[in-house]
């Protein structure tokens, strides 16, 4: 039996999935980042942020740092570390562990291909439909599958609509990890 050989992956992670790192009490979201963060120390993957995402984590962060006592010093300087953090993981002026990806005019025509998609196969639930951000989140993904094909892309997410979608759209979409249930497995192949 010949041996594996390790298969380099490209994980687009979304604000749903990348919030929870920063919360100690989050188990399983959280350990599939640090995991991630591993793949990508052993030159085994790389890993996106759409730009855009950077926005909904901050609000996200807000609202569970601050929603108790928002006029609350604590609150707010807890508020800001968890950013800063969140920051030093992103920006390529500082560690730059996770690239930014930014949104270019092909996302945002790609937006059609994913909404027309979800239409012909409406989610059961309707809070299940896909939102605007996961929208671009998943047309960062297709243009990345176009470029590394299928089985190098994974999308990253705690969303089950966006995880659904891909699930759902092989032909257009890359696997997802949906991290309040699938592992982080360590991306092998056979030669």
């Amino acid at each position: 039996m010949g041996t594996r050989m390790t298969l380099h992956r490209h994980y687009l992670i979304d604000a749903s999935a990348l919030v929870p790192f920063f919360l100690p009490e989050a188990g399983k979201p959280r350990a599939a980042i640090t995991r991630l963060l591993r793949l990508r120390d052993k030159g085994r993957a790389n890993l996106y942020v759409p730009n855009f995402c950077m926005a909904e984590c901050s609000r996200a962060i807000a609202e569970l740092t601050c929603k108790e006592d928002a006029a609350s010093d604590d609150s707010v300087g807890v508020y800001r570390g968890i950013m800063d953090e969140l920051v030093d993981l992103v920006s390529r002026r500082r560690q730059g562990l996770i690239r930014s990806l930014e949104l270019r005019r092909p996302h945002l025509v790609d937006i059609e291909t994913i909404y027309i998609a979800q239409w012909r196969n409406p989610p059961r639930d309707p809070k299940q439909a896909l939102s605007g951000v996961d929208g671009l989140v998943l047309a960062m993904a297709k243009r990345l599958m176009e470029e590394y094909d299928r089985e190098h892309v994974r999308v990253v997410t705690a969303r089950a609509a966006v995880a659904r979608m891909c699930r759902e759209t092989p032909e257009l979409l890359p696997p997802a990890v949906y991290t309040p249930k699938d592992p982080i497995s360590e991306p092998l192949r056979r030669p």
